[in-house]
């Protein structure tokens, strides 16, 4: 009884929550990185400094990539794990 009267007034409580990808960008800093270094875009950009495979994954999702030169992240094929 208490789980049909929860699912009846749980839509009632919940509060529609709405992010827009602009707004990602309008903080202060996005870890140790200006927000004006990143521009919004989608995994099917043609132009985006990023892996392939992650842009197919997020190919339908709004994301934030490096601007124009800016580094990107990456790995030295020279270093070993001792």
């Amino acid at each position: 009884m208490h789980f049909i009267r929860l699912c009846l007034l749980l839509p009632l409580l919940v509060q529609p929550f709405q992010v827009s990808a602009d707004s990602a960008l309008s903080v202060p800093s996005i870890g140790t990185y200006s927000p004006s270094t990143f521009r919004v875009t989608t995994g099917q950009c043609g132009d985006c400094p990023a892996p392939r495979q992650g842009l197919w994954y997020f190919q339908q999702d709004s994301i934030a990539v490096p601007q124009a030169g800016q580094p990107l992240s990456g790995f030295d094929k020279r270093l070993t794990l001792d």
